[in-house]
């Protein structure tokens, strides 16, 4: 099963993309039923232009589509919540520019630090800094620390690694080739990968490219020379294209796992079919359309109003799932602290331990605790290939 077996909903176009650092449209309160004690204010950095455009565009409507329902059911603490997005153009420079400015004129009660973890690992200092609550859908395990007050919505890069592992052993691959981008998510994955390959007694050959690339064919050759029984692919936005095209180009039909960083790709679009011969994708509950969590009510209410607003889903649904439930951990946050101060949310959302208390929330049972500020996915249960 190439890619049918692993998203909800994977159309064949994407969604538009707008360097507009305004936010456009999507800036402003919703329409609900907040009261007039407010604005709660919420500062979202994306990428709105650049290579990964098309991701920051899924992102932005998907933490829109979380800002509108908050406001439908009466926002925070009687607040209705506006948001502004902001373009980070995918980098680190220009995100922690783009997020010193809005704070230095702006007073945000939430913010909402990137899409990968390259930008919110260099947002992260400004944000303990400045003590103003936020969340990421980023997952680099540098990320993981308390006390904090950058909360994280998806599963951690060692969480993803270490399940890719199991399903290779699953599989009874005992030799295996492995490639993966240079970036701050797919290093801290790659580590996980090592560590869970040796334990399992798993040879691995794994090579690190330039995720700017446009041909891998020779790196792709190289890992072929080995004679690996399987390949693990991760590559989150254009490489993970051109990683599968290299493949396709040598006409090696070695068996490919991909891991979900990889799975939640817009593959339809930027590849053909014959590129995903022989691949399988090792994807995330959420990401799954008969699993118990995207058959639960909280899901539903998510994606009825997601595809309201943006018909066409071309990625996996974990890229909007996490960024949705950003403005329900802000919601959750200032109920807990009945207070919209950073340090008071900060606190409490510690103490934010099941995902019963976050209303709208359909991911991870176990969420937040004093010692974890991601929500901990159990790797037999929370991955299927």
């Amino acid at each position: 099963a190439a890619i049918g077996c692993a998203a909800v909903a994977l159309a064949a176009v994407g969604c538009g993309s707008s360097d507009d650092s305004s936010g456009g449209g999507g800036t402003g309160t919703a329409a609900g039923g907040g009261g007039d004690k407010g604005p709660f204010k919420m500062l979202a950095v994306l990428p709105l232009s650049g290579d990964i455009a098309s991701i920051g565009d899924a992102d932005r409507t998907a933490i829109q589509v979380g800002v509108d329902q908050i406001n439908k059911e009466g926002g925070i603490l009687g607040q209705n919540v506006e948001i502004k997005f902001v373009d980070s153009a995918g980098t680190a420079t220009q995100a922690v520019n783009v997020l010193q400015k809005e704070l230095s004129g702006g007073d945000y009660n939430f913010v909402i630090a990137g899409a990968t973890s390259g930008e919110a690992v260099a947002m992260e200092p400004i944000l303990q800094r400045e003590k103003v609550l936020s969340c990421t859908s980023a997952a680099a395990d540098v990320l993981n620390k308390t006390p904090t007050y950058l909360y994280g919505t998806s599963t951690l890069s060692s969480r993803i690694g270490g399940a890719v592992v199991e399903a290779v052993k699953a599989a009874g691959y005992k030799k295996v080739g492995a490639m993966f981008p240079d970036t701050e998510l797919a290093r801290s994955t790659l580590d996980a990968v090592k560590k869970a390959a040796a334990d399992a007694g798993i040879e691995l050959n794994a090579v690190i490219v330039d995720p700017t690339a446009i041909d891998l064919t020779t790196q792709m050759s190289k890992l072929r020379d080995g004679k690996p029984e399987a390949l693990i692919l991760d590559g989150y936005g254009p490489v993970a294209t051109v990683m599968l095209k290299a493949r396709a180009t040598l006409g090696w039909d070695v068996p490919v796992i991909g891991d979900s960083s990889m799975g939640v790709n817009d593959f339809t679009s930027l590849v053909g079919t014959s590129a995903l011969d022989g691949v399988q994708l090792n994807m995330q509950q959420v990401d799954l359309a008969d699993s118990e969590v995207t058959k639960g009510e909280a899901f539903q209410t998510f994606l009825t109003a997601l595809k309201a607003k943006s018909p066409e889903l071309p990625f996996g649904m974990q890229v909007y799932a996490d960024n949705y439930s950003c403005p329900l951990v802000a919601r959750a946050a200032a109920e807990k602290a009945n207070s919209t101060d950073g340090t008071a949310m900060r606190d409490a959302l510690a103490q934010v331990s099941e995902g019963s208390q976050i209303k709208g929330w359909f991911l991870a049972d176990q969420v937040y605790s004093s010692d974890e500020n991601y929500p901990q996915y159990d790797l037999s249960t929370w991955w299927q290939t």
